[in-house]
């Protein structure tokens, strides 16, 4: 049987029309995503959320609809911090919580916190860096790791995930990247064009007539 999803944009404002989007998207629908984004280039200039307190809204107004990110990146998320905020997010929604990550590429999120620019080569081994101790975080209590570029000391993940082993996660990868994947579930990335219609689009919804 085929499982449909939806991708609804973090844009909506008030923040608590997300969850009005969601309940409509819902319907019959296996797994609404959003954008683990801190801006989107098409849409810079207009209201733009973060993802994890939408999700979690989302997960106390609905009780069936699975809820996701795409695509989570080292670009801006640390493990450690990131896998208490997926394992709070799958106990909010009772284990119904799917997390897509991801390598990143570059642009806003890459240089927001003045990171240096990397090369594809130097994103991809970042990316099998981190997602190694993401994973590790999500299925140990405790974690004491030292890594080249992300660390965990004595790093608490109590009670855990809801979900056994741990939160499903899945990889948005294409060629060395697809490497790392190997171990996860492999997610279609929609092309950045088609989101920058959508965008287009919303921002033309929303000129005045006339």
């Amino acid at each position: 049987m085929l499982a449909l999803s939806a991708l609804v944009l973090p844009d909506r404002d008030p923040p608590a029309a997300f969850i009005a989007d969601v309940h409509a998207e819902s319907a019959g629908l296996r797994t609404v995503w959003t954008y683990d984004h801190l801006s989107w280039p098409a849409l810079k200039e207009r209201p733009w959320y973060a993802s994890v307190p939408l999700l979690a809204a989302a997960a106390v107004a609905t009780t069936r609809v699975r809820l996701g990110t795409r695509v989570a990146t080292p670009n801006f998320r640390h493990p450690v911090t990131f896998a208490k905020e997926i394992m709070t997010l799958d106990r909010i929604s009772g284990g119904r919580l799917d997390v897509g990550v991801g390598a990143g590429t570059e642009g806003p999120d890459a240089t927001v916190l003045g990171d240096v620019s990397r090369d594809r080569r130097e994103r991809t081994e970042r990316f099998a860096e981190w997602i190694g101790l993401l994973d590790h975080l999500l299925t140990h209590h405790v974690t004491t790791v030292r890594g080249e570029r992300f660390s965990a000391v004595d790093a608490r993940q109590i009670p855990g995930c809801v979900q056994h082993p741990r939160v499903p996660l899945t990889v948005a990868a294409a060629g060395p990247r697809a490497a790392a994947a190997r171990e996860y579930g492999v997610l279609v990335h929609p092309d950045t064009f088609e989101v920058d219609l959508l965008a287009t689009a919303r921002l033309r919804s929303a000129e005045p007539v006339g």
